[in-house]
Order: C-alpha cells, then sequence, then structure tokens
C-alpha cells in the first residue's frame, strides 16, 4: 500500500491542526489558573461590584496617598555624636635630643659659593627619608645653616637647626672610611 501525494498533504494537515488544537487547550488551561484553594474562596454571597471599603475620613487626595513618604522616609539623620577634645597638655619644643632620637643624618649637599643651595637627607624614625634646605622647617626646628668641616677621611657635615624658642642644635653626620 503506497501512499499518494494528496494522502501525505491530508496526514500533513491533520497533524497540524492537532498540535494547534493541543496549544489552544495547553493556552486556555494556563489562562484559567488552577483552582483556588477552599480557605481563599470568597462567600458565595460575595459581590465585587457592591464591595465597600471604608475609611475614616472624607474625600482622600493623591497628596495624603504619599504621606507616609515624607512622614517616616525623608526623616533628616540624627546629628552626630559630639567629639570630646583629647587633652595633649602644652605644645612643646622638642629638645635636641628628641630630634638626634627621630632623625638620623644620611647625606649633606654642601655648596661653598652659595650656602643657600646647599641641602640634607634625614631618615625618621619611620625610615621615611626626607630632603630638606637652609630656612626649610621640619619637626619644629628651622634649618639655620649646612656646612662641611675637616678635610679628607674627617670630614663631617654639620646641620644647624633652632627651635621656636631660640635654641640652637647640631646635627653631624661623619664619613666613614671604607672597612
Amino acid at each position: 500500500m503506497t501512499l499518494t501525494t494528496n494522502q501525505y498533504r491530508s496526514m500533513l494537515v491533520l497533524a497540524n491542526v492537532a498540535l494547534v488544537a493541543g496549544i489552544a487547550v495547553l493556552g486556555f488551561r494556563t489562562f484559567r489558573g488552577v483552582e483556588a484553594p477552599p480557605s481563599e474562596v470568597p462567600p458565595e454571597d460575595f459581590s465585587a461590584v457592591r464591595y465597600e471599603i471604608t475609611s475614616n475620613g472624607g474625600q482622600r487626595s493623591s497628596v495624603d496617598e504619599h504621606r507616609i513618604t515624607w512622614t517616616e522616609l525623608d526623616r533628616p539623620l540624627p546629628p552626630p555624636a559630639p567629639i570630646t577634645p583629647v587633652d595633649i597638655g602644652p605644645a612643646s619644643d622638642p629638645t635636641p635630643q628628641d630630634l638626634s632620637r627621630n632623625y638620623t643624618l644620611l647625606m649633606a649637599s654642601y655648596n661653598e659659593r652659595d650656602r643657600e643651595l646647599s641641602s640634607f637627607i634625614v631618615q625618621g624614625r619611620d625610615n621615611v627619608q626626607k630632603t630638606f634646605a637652609i630656612h626649610d622647617t621640619f619637626d619644629g626646628y628651622k634649618v639655620i645653616d649646612i656646612k662641611v668641616e675637616g678635610q679628607g677621611d674627617t670630614r663631617e657635615a654639620v646641620v644647624t637647626v633652632e627651635s621656636r624658642s631660640g635654641t640652637r642644635d647640631t646635627i653631624r653626620l661623619r664619613r666613614q672610611g671604607p672597612p
């Protein structure tokens, strides 16, 4: 038994009709949804048209609908807690002992012709190196003079600093020869 072309076409049309009918049934079931549980079914005498919501006030405005926004959500933040000042005592100038304990003179650059061009490098306890020149200030001291004294292996860099109270002190670096 052989099928003709018209029979193939008829079978194809029937398959398409069955497919469309299946899709329609599934769509209808999805659209209708599942049946609600008995606890959620409204009473038989319930009418959505006659259902009424009672309110305390009269007519409501759109402003009243948004009142919660500015009464609850738009409240300003509370002020920050006051900061109590810490008493660190009276400010005092660092002593020469403090300066030599906190800084190590690493290098000095000395210019005989123009002393204003001289500079030096110190290293603090935190291993940070800083460069200063004449008239710079650091740690409460003002750099007054930078010079190199001596000859050859006996050369020594001398940095003179002055505290706020007018006390002068020196930081020295002696050149160390080869071991």
